[in-house]
């Protein structure tokens, strides 16, 4: 037998594990879950990534608030959108020590756990948690309203306004109010989608920066700010660029809003580890000398 007798099974072999090895990567490395910065649908948020990435802004993905205690504070914007999960207080602590020492943390969120995190690091906004709906500035549906952005603040100073999916709103406002509503807004208690006696309308602040320390907290009433399909409407992705724009670093922080793909956590553990490094080459290169060898020992005697 010939080595190119032998070699055609194995070639035909080698093709078909490769074609199910780029199925399993691709799966294995991106999700489905809303907000997710993994997932590149609609509604995941891998677009925030993108926006950094334009800016020439390195990117970095957390899965533990350890991370908070390993970047410089200073040169990072840290972003948390959706939250589900409830922190602890090992979790807050590092996370308000960063903003405490110079950090940007931005929380996006309407009816999750942002209240918990916002009041665990000790800041004064909170996320109302009533439905905000505007009948006269919006699309698609009233709970899709359009706010105007605060031209004078020079970091959102290139967007004019923002749209949001089914947000709230920031209470109180004592911070400087980077968006709100309009005149004609309402927060809807009930949900009906009408207008009641008890739902007046008024301007609410929807996006707030508060200092802390030697860092700024904003706080963002609705999560889907940023997933993918609205940083297409109105100007959110450049009112997103704004936010970003003075970091060096902006670190994705996904430790309580959705789990991440195994592959795309184990690169993260690997990246996170110079002694797995080693063992993975290590590894890697004992394989790539067994394996042709044994090969061509097998052939020759054949």
């Amino acid at each position: 037998m010939n080595l190119r007798t032998v070699l055609t099974p194995y070639a035909l072999l080698g093709a078909l594990v490769g074609v199910f090895l780029v199925v399993l990567l691709l799966t294995a490395s991106s999700s489905t879950a809303a907000f997710s910065v993994f997932n590149p649908s609609w509604d995941g948020a891998s677009g925030v990534q993108s926006v950094a990435t334009d800016e020439d802004i390195e990117t970095q993905v957390a899965l533990s608030t350890t991370t908070y205690r390993d970047v410089n504070p200073n040169e990072t914007v840290a972003v948390v959108i959706g939250p589900r999960d409830t922190y602890t207080p090992t979790e807050l602590e590092s996370i308000r020590a960063f903003v405490d020492a110079g950090g940007t943390l931005i929380v996006a969120d309407d009816f999750g756990s942002g209240n918990q995190l916002l009041s665990g690091i000790g800041a004064e906004a909170r996320l109302d948690e009533r439905l905000l709906r505007d009948p006269q500035n919006y699309e698609v549906t009233t709970a899709m309203p359009f706010a105007t952005v605060v031209a004078t603040d020079s970091a959102v100073s290139q967007a004019e306004t923002i749209q949001l999916n089914h947000g709230t709103v920031v209470e109180p406002a004592n911070g400087t109010v980077l968006a709100r509503s309009s005149e004609f807004s309402y927060l809807d208690r009930d949900r009906d989608g009408e207008i009641d006696d008890d739902e007046p309308l008024e301007a609410h602040p929807v996006v707030v920066r508060e200092d802390y320390g030697a860092g700024q907290i904003v706080t963002v009433s609705d999560g889907s700010l940023f997933i993918n399909a609205m940083l297409e409407r109105s100007d959110n992705e450049a009112f997103t660029r704004g936010l970003l724009a003075d970091a060096s670093l902006v670190v994705l922080d996904t430790t309580h809003t959705s789990a991440s793909p195994p592959l795309q956590a184990a690169l993260l553990t690997l990246r996170a580890n110079t002694i797995l490094q080693a063992l993975v080459v290590l590894l890697v290169g004992g394989v790539g000398y067994v394996v042709p060898v044994r090969f061509l020992s097998r052939s020759e005697n054949q």
